[in-house]
C-alpha cells in the first residue's frame, strides 16, 4: 500500500508568504507614491498669505514672472488641501494661484452662518469672502489685469456671484455646477466641467451652454457675440473623483490659457493613483504592526438574535429624542451637541442591554488603544491631510473634538462588543442602522440637524478605512479595546473635516 507524500509546501506557509508579499507591496507602494507627490508639489512655488479672512495658499511658477491671477475654490465640506492638484497644475502652466478654506472648512477658524436657505444669508456671505481675498492677492503681489475664478460644487454659485460684483474677473471654470445667477450673457466665458455619472449637474451644464448656443451641446465650445461657452463631461468620474482627472485639469488650463492668451501647456501630473497608494499602502500596513501587540483577546460568544435586534432598535427613539431636547448649540456651533447626545445615549443603551444579556466589557487594552490612535491620527491622516483633504482638527475643532468623545467612545465601544464574533452580515446591518436613523432625523428635524448631513458619508468611510484598521487590534486584544481606539478616531474624523456653522 503506498503511502501518502504529504505536501512540500502547507497550505499555511503559502499564505504566509502571500501575505508577506502583500505587506512587502503596501510598502513599496507607499514610498513611491510619496516620492511622486512630493516631486509634483516641488514643482510650484508655494507659500501663506495671511489674510482678515483667513489664510490664502499662493501658487506660482518658480521659473517666471508672475502670471494672470486665478482664484480656485472649493466645495462644501472640502478644503484648499482637496484643490491643491489643480492649483499646482494651473501655476505650472504659467498662473499666479490663490487658494483658500471659506469659513467654516479646513483651517478658518470662523464659522459659517447657518442661514442657508436665503442668498443674503451663508451664500453672500461667503462671497464677501471670495471678493475680499481677491482684493489682498491683488494688493500683495500687484498684479493688474483680468483675474479667473475657479469653483467646485458649491463653490461654483460663489464664485459666479462674487464674479457678478466685480468687473477684473474675465473667465470662470465651474466644475459640478449648479447656480441660478447664469444667465444667457453672464459669465462671459464660461467653461462648465461635470462628472460622467454627475446625471442632474450635466444637465445644468448643457442648460448653460443652450442658453447661447440654442442646443443643449456637451463637449463642444460655443460662441454668440463676446460669450463663449463650453460643457464637458469627464468619463468615469463623479463628484469628488472629477477633481482630480487628468483631463479636467487639461480643459481649466486650457480655457484659462485661451482667455489670458498664454502661449505653452505646461506640465501635466495627474496623482490620483499616488494618492491612492499612499492612503490604501497604509491602511494595508497596519495589519502586520498590530501584529506585535500581545494577544490577550478571549474568544467572545455571539449575542443572541434576540439581543442583537433588541440591541439595533431600541436606542433609535431614545438617541434622537434627546439629542433633540438637550443638544442644543454647542460651542456656537450648530448641531454638533445634539450630535454628541446622540452618540452618547446610543452607546449607552446598546451597553445597557448587552449588560443585562451577560455581555459585560471587559478593560481596553493602554497597548492596543495606544497602537491604533497613534496609527490612524498621526500617521494615516496626517498623510490624509497633506495629499487629499484637510482632516488635522485645528482651532475650535479641537474643542469640538473633546466633546464628541464622550459620545463616540460609548458609542464604537458598544459597536464593537455587539459585534464581537458577530457574522459579516450583521456587522454591515448593525452600521447601517445608526446611520439610516441619524438620516432619517436630518429629514424630518432638519432645523435642528440638517446642517450635520456631512457626517453622514464621514461615518460611511470612517467604517471602511478605520474599521478596517480597528479589526486588526479586535483579533489581538479584543473589542473593547478596539471599541475605545475607534471612539477617539471618530471624534477627530468628524471635529477634522465638518463644516462648522455659528449657531
Amino acid at each position: 500500500m503506498r503511502s501518502r507524500r504529504k505536501p512540500m509546501i502547507s497550505r499555511s506557509f503559502f499564505f504566509r508568504i502571500l501575505r508577506g508579499l502583500l505587506w512587502v507591496l503596501a510598502a513599496l507602494s507607499v514610498v513611491a507614491a510619496i516620492i511622486s507627490l512630493e516631486a509634483e508639489r516641488a514643482t510650484v512655488s508655494e507659500r501663506t498669505l495671511d489674510t482678515d479672512v483667513g489664510e490664502v495658499s499662493l501658487y506660482s511658477n518658480p521659473t517666471g514672472a508672475p502670471g494672470p491671477l486665478v482664484v480656485v475654490t472649493h466645495g462644501f465640506a472640502g478644503s484648499r488641501q482637496m484643490m491643491q492638484y489643480i492649483s499646482r497644475d494651473l501655476a505650472r502652466s504659467g498662473l499666479t494661484v490663490a487658494a483658500f478654506d471659506f469659513y467654516g472648512h479646513g483651517r478658518n477658524p470662523e464659522r459659517m452662518s447657518s442661514d442657508v436657505t436665503r442668498i443674503e444669508g451663508t451664500t453672500q456671505q461667503l462671497v464677501a469672502q471670495t471678493r475680499a481675498v481677491l482684493e489682498a492677492v491683488q494688493s500683495e503681489i500687484a498684479i493688474v489685469g483680468p483675474v479667473g475664478m475657479l469653483g467646485h460644487s458649491m463653490a461654483t454659485d460663489i464664485v459666479i456671484r462674487a464674479a457678478k460684483a466685480a468687473s477684473d474677473v474675465s473667465a470662470i471654470v465651474a466644475i459640478s455646477m449648479y447656480s441660478e445667477a447664469v444667465t444667457a450673457d453672464f459669465p462671459q466665458k464660461l467653461l462648465v466641467i461635470s462628472g460622467e455619472y454627475e446625471g442632474r449637474l450635466r444637465d445644468v451644464a448643457r442648460e448653460t451652454v443652450a442658453l447661447v448656443a440654442g442646443a443643449s451641446l456637451e463637449g463642444e465650445t460655443v460662441s454668440n457675440g463676446p460669450v463663449t461657452r463650453r460643457a464637458v463631461a469627464i468619463p468615469n468620474t463623479e463628484h469628488v473623483a472629477v477633481l482630480f482627472a487628468a483631463q479636467t485639469k487639461r480643459e481649466a488650463r486650457d480655457w484659462f490659457r485661451a482667455a489670458f492668451d498664454l502661449r505653452g501647456q505646461g506640465q501635466a501630473m495627474p496623482q490620483g493613483l499616488a494618492i491612492t497608494g499612499v492612503l490604501l499602502g497604509l491602511i494595508v500596513l497596519f495589519w502586520p504592526l498590530a501584529r506585535i501587540l500581545p494577544t490577550s483577546r478571549t474568544a467572545a460568544a455571539p449575542v443572541r438574535a434576540r439581543v442583537f435586534w433588541l440591541a439595533l432598535l431600541a436606542p433609535i427613539v431614545p438617541a434622537v429624542g434627546l439629542s433633540l431636547l438637550l443638544g442644543g448649540a454647542l460651542f456656537q456651533s450648530a448641531g454638533f451637541g445634539a450630535l454628541a447626545v446622540f452618540f452618547a445615549t446610543w452607546g449607552a443603551v446598546v451597553l445597557a442591554i448587552l449588560w443585562a444579556a451577560g455581555h459585560r466589557p471587559g478593560m481596553p487594552k493602554p497597548s492596543g488603544v495606544l497602537l491604533l490612535t497613534f496609527w490612524s491620527l498621526v500617521i494615516f491622516a496626517v498623510a490624509l491631510d497633506r495629499y487629499a483633504a484637510a482632516f488635522l482638527p485645528t482651532g475650535p475643532r479641537v474643542s469640538l473634538m473633546a466633546v464628541l468623545l464622550l459620545g463616540t467612545v460609548p458609542f464604537m465601544l458598544a459597536d464593537r462588543v455587539l459585534l464581537d464574533g458577530a457574522a459579516l452580515w450583521q456587522r454591515v446591518v448593525a452600521r447601517i442602522v445608526p446611520v439610516a436613523a441619524l438620516s432619517a432625523s436630518m429629514i424630518l428635524f432638519s432645523q435642528k440637524l440638517g446642517l450635520l448631513f456631512t457626517v453622514l458619508p464621514v461615518m460611511v468611510l470612517f467604517y471602511l478605512v478605520y474599521g478596517t484598521m480597528a479589526r486588526a487590534v479586535a483579533l489581538r486584544q479584543g473589542a473593547e479595546t478596539a471599541g475605545v481606539g475607534s471612539g477617539i478616531v471618530l471624534a477627530w474624523s468628524i471635529a477634522a473635516s465638518s463644516p462648522l456653522f455659528l449657531a
